[in-house]
């Protein structure tokens, strides 16, 4: 059960901001820091994996 801890607790997190920067305040992050759509597509998947293995690591040291 140790290591589906992180996991139930790094989906809502992962969620969250998944919702921040698009619907809830995609555009206007965007406008702010000077990024395109294409900008922001570029390195996605890499992007997010990242992330999730961070918000991962934060969960488990917890």
């Amino acid at each position: 059960m140790m290591y589906l801890e992180p996991v139930i607790g790094g989906i809502p997190a992962f969620l969250l901001g998944f919702l921040w920067y698009t619907a809830l305040f995609g555009k206007v992050w965007k406008a702010e820091t000077g990024i395109t759509d294409e900008q922001a597509r570029k390195g996605i998947a890499l992007t997010h994996g990242l992330a999730f293995h961070g918000v991962m690591a934060a969960l488990r040291s917890a």
